[in-house]
């Protein structure tokens, strides 16, 4: 029992120590300049729908959509990504890191702004 009990609690230090790792500053060692923000609002609508068992329509109505997205340089490629976070300012400069899949910015406050990278292309 207390065996697993010290497995368990090196097993959870170990995961702290990752997560405080995280937002370590020397970690984001690219630099992503903030070119523009955007919000685009589709607006919304009705439907109809024609129920051929019954013969009869259907209307509804839905809402439309909003879209987020940040532009933003880092070297010579040009990421849009599918977020506006609050806390940047359009050309200012953040520290941040790329996956495969994510751009990860660290905001001065400490905290982080995760997004999904939509497209990429150079910068001309």
């Amino acid at each position: 029992m207390k065996k697993a009990l010290d497995i368990v609690i090196v097993t959870l230090s170990l995961s702290l120590g990752t997560a405080a790792s995280d937002k370590n500053p020397a970690d984001y060692s690219l630099t992503a300049h903030i070119l523009g923000t955007s919000k685009q609002h589709t607006r919304g609508g009705t439907t109809s729908t024609f129920n051929s068992q019954t013969g009869a329509w259907s209307h509804g109505t839905y809402s439309g959509s909003t879209q987020r997205e940040t532009e933003l340089r880092i070297g010579n490629l040009v990421y849009a990504v599918n977020r506006v976070c609050k806390e940047i300012e359009v050309g200012k400069d953040y520290p941040a890191k790329t996956d495969k899949k994510k751009i990860h910015l660290l905001l001065p406050d400490g905290k982080t702004c995760d997004a999904f990278i939509e497209s990429t292309h150079e910068a001309q």
